[in-house]
């Protein structure tokens, strides 16, 4: 995501295209699609992008999630309420994102050009006790086996992929010193990353 003149309210591009290609030198090359005002994106094909775009409106805070064939330049609509993890199913062929169309139930759902709705796969799991659910990991990684990872606070959880079930504990990480967010991991499953906001210390 490129940024030459920001969006005073949110930071993103004002003018030009934000998703930009980039050479191994630092030096943008191109804009991968002309769409403006993506704030997160995932690949799912060489072809296909799954893309939240930022409101141009403030007040009315009403961004979206689409998806964005590169060569033809058609957008499907995934939902009028994501959440800002983005990524793509095991089979490669559909996005997966947060759908917070229901702000009590916040759904990770599924969805390919030609379908014709999302795919409900699983519930995002609620926040850690005493934080209000609108404030609640949005954060997920996608495993290359079919499952998910979330985090509730410190502690990991994981979804296994099938259908009905739900998540559930996964691994503890007691001395990281604040609450998981973003969430990523390796094409192979092997390996995760995540960041952490860390209370400012003691004095």
């Amino acid at each position: 995501i490129r940024v030459i003149t920001a969006d005073p309210a949110y930071g993103i591009e004002l003018n030009e295209p934000s998703l930009w290609l980039f050479g191994w030198d630092g030096k943008s090359v191109a804009p991968v699609v002309p769409t403006k005002r993506i704030g997160y994106h995932a690949w799912i094909t060489p072809d296909l992008i799954v893309a939240f775009l930022v409101d141009d409106v403030p007040v009315r805070n009403s961004h979206r999630a689409v998806l964005i064939s590169r060569t033809t330049g058609q957008q499907t609509s995934l939902t009028a309420k994501p959440g800002r993890s983005l990524g793509r199913t095991a089979d490669g062929k559909r996005a997966l994102f947060v759908d917070q169309t229901d702000p009590n139930y916040w759904r990770i759902s599924a969805m390919g050009v030609g379908d014709k709705q999302p795919q409900l796969l699983v519930d995002t799991p609620v926040g850690p006790e005493g934080i209000k659910d609108p404030n609640r990991s949005q954060y997920f990684a996608a495993l290359p086996d079919g499952s998910l990872l979330m985090a509730r606070g410190n502690l990991l959880l994981r979804w296994d992929g099938k259908p009905g079930n739900s998540f559930q504990p996964f691994a503890e990480l007691a001395d990281i010193g604040g609450a998981i967010r973003n969430i990523a991991a390796s094409p192979d499953g092997k390996r995760q990353a995540f960041s952490v906001p860390l209370a400012p210390a003691k004095p």
